[in-house]
């Protein structure tokens, strides 16, 4: 193992750290509904803090009773994802209110046609397995994430996950989801949508995200339980201190789920980020958040649990040096510790969604996969009978070797090798620019599979029945 890495021994005493924080100070639990469902199963409420207090029996319930292995459907079977902790697989991450246009290079609130456009680069895109819309339709006055959902799931067959803040709007994301596979019971088995709520540092389980997260898992949609800690901050500055205090947020969270609806499928999510102490900013990308992601994730493992990272990270505002040099190093810190789920497209810790930035994303991840990738060594491989042939004066380019194992050959997809004068003579374009008119290519080529005209009808009169309930 990497020697940077933590042991099972330091695991273990990293939980068993949580446990003691859940045990003797507890948890604030804003969700009625929650507190409820864990006092019956013999939690303790402090009467002078209200903090509920869990045993560690309850906790280590919860841990056997939640899948080790979750499936994430999309509308095509195909690009099912079986979370095993075999596989890794690349999709994008939610929460960004504003996009960088591609036409002007402005930075603007996204709109709904915005999400159309990602969900046709998403759907055409081999390297990315599925999508969180990682816009908001801020041109939208209420029914954000219904919107969000009705522009992803009509233009892409992969899974769709949301971060919809409240126990109404999961339900009608079900509704919606239920509509497009013919029943609710069709969703449970084929869980097509999925959800991220997060927990709040230090010790918060927020009634909204919280009545959720049960809503979700009463209708059988996995849930991505994301801490999002900030080093210094929202959790101790020291990282042993960090991922313990985080780790019990999370194991909350997931007690609080596993007591309601035992089986319920979960995705254990990680966001941390560093405080600058200088400017008060915090960076997603920094070392020790990255180091704490990759703890997180160890965590994960150590627990069974499928994972998903926000990395590839950056703070930059835009795709440029500084986003590439961050990106690059989270997507190869964290494959190191292999979670299942990646995630790309965004900058400015996931405020600002970049067409360009997603693609650049696609070309770091297919790059670190490979890699990461463990080399095969056989008789074909070593080639001891085409290096006899050619010896010292030939070149393997016409070797039938080479044309047989072509298929194995990484190529960029925008990364540019030629000389200077070539580059040049093609108009010298950044890889910005490479990126941004590959995309527009994308986008005004692919034909997505959209929904039937009549699945389309009914989503659209669940959307208007929320707008009309002026739900947000």
């Amino acid at each position: 193992m990497v020697d940077f890495l933590l042991s099972k021994s330091e695991l273990h005493r990293i939980h068993e750290a949580s446990l003691d924080i859940l045990e003797k100070m507890g948890v604030e639990v804003k969700s009625g509904r929650g507190v409820k469902i864990l006092e019956e199963a013999g939690a303790s409420v402090d009467a002078e803090t209200k903090y509920v207090k869990i045993p560690r029996e309850l906790v280590k319930e919860a841990l056997r009773q939640v899948p080790k292995v979750c499936r994430l459907c999309g509308r095509d079977p195909k690009f099912d994802m079986i979370l095993d902790g075999e596989h890794v697989y690349l999709g994008t991450h939610v929460g960004a209110t504003k996009v960088i246009d591609l036409e002007t290079g402005e930075r603007r609130d996204a709109r709904k046609d915005d999400i159309v456009k990602q969900a046709i680069l998403v759907d055409a895109l081999e390297d990315i397995n599925f999508m969180s819309t990682s816009m908001h339709a801020m041109d939208k006055p209420y029914a954000k994430w219904l919107h969000d959902y009705d522009a992803a799931v009509n233009n892409t067959v992969k899974h769709v996950r949301l971060e919809p803040p409240r126990a109404e709007e999961v339900n009608y994301l079900a509704k919606m989801a239920a509509t497009v596979l013919g029943g609710e019971e069709i969703l449970r088995k084929r869980p097509i949508l999925s959800v991220l709520e997060c927990t709040v540092s230090p010790l918060i389980l927020e009634e909204l995200q919280t009545d959720a997260g049960l809503e979700a898992a009463k209708l059988g949609i996995p849930i991505h339980m994301m801490p999002m800690p900030i080093i210094g901050a929202t959790v101790p500055i020291t990282l042993a201190g960090a991922l313990a205090l985080s780790n019990a947020q999370f194991l909350s969270f997931l007690t609080i789920i596993q007591l309601a609806y035992p089986g319920s499928p979960v995705i254990y999510a990680w966001d941390p980020s560093v405080i600058d102490m200088r400017t008060g900013g915090t960076g997603t990308s920094l070392p020790d958040a990255i180091r704490l992601g990759m703890y997180g994730i160890q965590l994960a493992r150590y627990y069974g649990v499928p994972s998903y990272t926000p990395q590839p990270s950056t703070s930059a505002k835009l795709p440029d040096i500084q986003s590439g040099c961050e990106k690059a190093l989270g997507a190869l810190s964290l494959f190191l510790v292999k979670p299942d789920l990646f995630a790309c497209g965004c900058v400015e810790n996931w405020l600002t969604f970049s067409f360009e930035q997603l693609l650049i994303d696609v070309e770091i991840f297919r790059a670190v996969r490979r890699i990461c990738s463990k080399m095969l060594i056989d008789d074909d491989t070593l080639a001891m009978d085409v290096i006899l042939k050619v010896g010292p004066k030939g070149h393997f380019l016409a070797q039938e070797h080479t044309r047989r194992h072509l298929k194995d050959y990484w190529s960029p997809i925008l990364t540019d090798v030629t000389s200077f004068e070539a580059w040049k003579a093609r108009g010298g374009k950044t890889i910005v620019e490479v990126a941004r008119e590959k995309v527009k290519k994308i986008i005004a080529s692919h034909e997505p599979k959209h929904l039937d005209r009549d699945i389309k009808s009914r989503l659209d009169e669940i959307i208007k029945e929320a707008e009309m309930k002026k739900i947000p």
